[in-house]
């Protein structure tokens, strides 16, 4: 992968190999990189694939993931989400390891790809809630834009919240954006 990675940057094939194999296996390498970050008794955590998938998204994979998932299929959303997830599982764990500028970016990716998938169909809660979500992950990197981001919030899920739909998850997303 780290190969790949170097490659990447210089080599439109590489980069598309790195690409699609992150989008095959990016939310395994993800689990896998949470449970090194953790470490186990008497083991302690590193980061050493947490950098390494950290690495290509940071150099402009991301897009080309994006790109592979959404031509190869455009009309599964499922993707897009578990890249969403992905983005925040790397940003929890940089802002764990005290990379505050690269949780941001991870989170900042994360609301970019779910504000899409809410714009395409505005009345799906389970998709509000997820960007809601999102933006509040946002906010724990990024407490320059706290009140910013919690206005977003109440004004994504207002109407679900007035109509009483919101789920245990937008409850508390909302909750936490009315402080």
């Amino acid at each position: 992968m780290d190969v790949l990675t170097r490659l990447s940057a210089t080599d439109d094939a590489a980069a598309m190999a790195t690409a699609r194999m992150l989008a095959a296996h990016h939310s395994e390498l993800v689990r896998r990189a949470e449970g090194q970050a953790r470490g186990a008794p008497g083991r302690p955590g590193h980061y050493d694939l947490a950098n390494a998938i950290l690495r290509p998204l940071a150099q402009q994979l991301g897009a080309r993931v994006r790109e592979v998932l959404a031509r190869d299929e455009p009309a599964n959303t499922t993707y897009q989400r578990d890249l969403a997830t992905s983005y925040e599982r790397l940003g929890d764990m940089a802002l764990q390891s005290g990379q505050a500028e690269e949780a941001e970016r991870q989170f900042a990716r994360a609301v970019r790809t779910r504000r899409a998938l809410s714009q395409q169909e505005r009345g799906r809660l389970d998709l509000a809630e997820e960007l809601a979500v999102a933006l509040y992950f946002l906010a724990q990197a990024k407490p320059d834009a706290v009140a910013d981001l919690e206005s977003e919030v109440v004004a994504l899920l207002a109407r679900f919240d007035q109509t009483g739909a919101l789920t245990t998850k937008g409850v508390g997303v909302v909750s936490w954006a009315r402080g």
